[in-house]
């Protein structure tokens, strides 16, 4: 073999994209080491599109998992009005990657807490003056249902820590159902 025929076919050519053929009985063919998948062009592209999607794909899952009931946190004591009252920022989590929460109050503009007594609360929206009827704090497992005194929808509050509780529009009966609380976060 000439030098110019092993320059040609990729022989003594470390940059060739290829070796040299072999031949046998059959004529020439690759050698058995090329791996003709992994040598084509656009292969690296594609395996690092893949490797990016099944990244992504395993941290989306568990941010579109259920929320697992909250465990309410010991140091407060359910049903008493003291824990709650203050200013609070109000939002629900969207559970989208990339997408903001929902913000129903923020610390400029925050919900009010008010004692109405030891276990009966007013509660004022971010631009009510006056509060409605008191709110009855009901000791409920490890949360407290809030009751209307006037009437109305009951709520669910569950503490998570001194400066964070959970409200739920009910008591959920199924695990999915602990999904969306509002967040109240406590102001400074």
């Amino acid at each position: 073999m000439t030098p110019e025929w092993q320059s040609k076919h990729g022989q003594n050519n470390p940059g060739a994209r290829h070796s040299a053929q072999s031949h046998d009985q059959n004529g020439p063919h690759p050698p058995e080491t090329l791996d003709r998948k992994t040598d084509q062009p656009g292969y690296f592209m594609r395996l690092c599109f893949a490797l990016l999607v099944a990244a992504l794909t395993a941290t989306a899952a568990p941010a579109m998992a259920p929320l697992a009931r909250p465990e309410g946190t010991p140091s407060i004591e359910t049903g008493k009005s003291a824990p709650f009252v203050g200013a609070w920022a109000v939002s629900v989590p969207t559970r989208e990657v990339g997408v903001r929460d929902t913000d129903y109050a923020i610390c400029a503009l925050p919900v009010r807490i008010e004692a109405a007594n030891e276990t009966h609360i007013f509660y004022l929206g971010p631009r009510e003056k006056e509060p409605d009827a008191a709110l009855e704090l009901v000791p409920d497992r490890d949360g407290a249902r809030w009751e209307p005194i006037a009437g109305g929808p009951n709520f669910f509050a569950v503490w998570v820590d001194e400066n964070i509780f959970y409200l739920y529009d009910q008591i959920p009966e199924t695990d999915d159902g602990w999904d969306m609380p509002f967040v109240y976060r406590r102001c400074n």
